[in-house]
């Protein structure tokens, strides 16, 4: 290797969410750099083929990284992390001979926005939290994002539910997810984003029918708006918690279901599961709410309002109006939906939940 090349070989994360990327030249090798930054006595956590987490040698003095564990969950698609305290640096997959595979730059940005869910993303404006749960599926097909666009200064929130238990969908919700929230806070609304992401599968698939099947709900909101903007296709929701603590659907499913209730019909077992729009093809939704203090906006895929909604009519409001701040609350939605699912036997679906909190004075400043 050239010695003036330079190549990113990882990311570290430390305690106080602050992240940057490590590179290395020919003149030195990545294990030296993590050895100096974490110590030679350092701990290695594998993540199978997409990283490996080395976590600092001196540790158990230091305070757990919160950031790291949502990068874990964010990679692993919900699994439960190991302990991680201090600095840690996150890298490619280690080789069987100990060589250190360079971070791929899909892996790169999910460890930058997967910190972001556990980081006030703007001066303060939002707080962010997204949890997801497996459930018996043999897979996570449900994937979520957010991203800060510094140049428009919006922030954008996604969540995707993938159709379907396969490796293909799995991949393409994975690459969907942080595309679909760059390009809404990029074009700062959410339906065109859908609409972008939309022309851009058609183009590499040449079919609706043939390209992976996803829902998706989509938001964007700048501190000047005083209000978020949501879009969504299929069945992934939107609701809106208000400082009244009453809490409102804010979308309308695109599914079988729907179309049956709202013509006055018997409902069908299968109908909720029969979706009318996705990512490729069919109808995309679009509406504004109040973002102002006190506000809550929750993101979810039907593993989590489902099986709670079956429990009851308010399955999701009594969950949403306990006191509890955003990463309790979430893991407490997808926490209940997986269990009350399982109750119930069958399938136990993914579960993802991602809320978005509108903070006091610093929110009303930038309105």
């Amino acid at each position: 290797m050239n010695d003036d090349i330079r190549e990113t070989f990882g990311v570290y994360l430390d305690v106080d969410g602050d992240c940057d990327i490590l590179d290395y030249t020919g003149g030195t090798e990545p294990r030296e750099i993590i050895d100096f930054h974490l110590g030679p006595n350092h701990t290695v956590h594998r993540l199978g083929e997409r990283a490996t987490f080395f976590v600092s040698g001196w540790s158990y003095r230091q305070s757990v990284n919160r950031y790291a564990e949502a990068v874990w969950r964010h990679l692993s698609g919900g699994s439960r992390p190991p302990q991680m305290r201090g600095l840690v640096i996150v890298t490619g997959p280690v080789r069987p001979d100990g060589a250190i595979h360079l971070i791929e730059d899909r892996e790169q940005l999910a460890v930058f926005d997967a910190a972001d869910t556990v980081r006030p993303a703007y001066p303060g404006p939002v707080e962010v939290s997204a949890i997801q749960l497996q459930g018996t599926r043999r897979q996570q097909n449900d994937a979520f994002a957010v991203h800060h666009d510094h140049k428009s200064g919006v922030h954008a929130w996604a969540v995707l539910d993938g159709i379907g238990d396969d490796q293909a969908v799995n991949d393409a919700v994975r690459d969907l997810a942080p595309r679909l929230a760059r390009a809404a806070a990029e074009l700062c609304d959410p339906k065109a984003a859908l609409r972008l992401i939309r022309a851009q599968t058609l183009d590499e698939y040449g079919h609706p029918d043939w390209a992976p099947g996803a829902v998706a709900v989509v938001a964007t909101y700048h501190p000047w708006w005083g209000e978020a903007e949501i879009a969504w296709c299929g069945d992934a929701r939107a609701y809106r918690q208000g400082p009244d603590g009453v809490v409102t659907l804010l979308t309308t499913d695109h599914n079988v279901a729907q179309r049956r209730i709202d013509a006055g019909q018997m409902l069908g077992e299968r109908d909720h599961n029969l979706v009318l729009s996705f990512i490729a093809d069919g109808p995309i939704g679009r509406m504004r709410t109040p973002a102002r203090s006190g506000v809550r906006l929750l993101l979810c895929s039907d593993g989590v309002y489902r099986p709670l909604e079956n429990a009851g009519p308010q399955g999701v409001a009594n969950r949403l109006d306990l006191p509890l701040n955003p990463q309790e609350a979430a893991g407490l939605l997808v926490g209940d939906a997986v269990e009350t699912a399982d109750a119930h036997g069958g399938v136990v679906d993914n579960a993802t939940a991602l809320i978005v909190q509108f903070r006091g004075e610093l929110a009303a400043r930038w309105r």
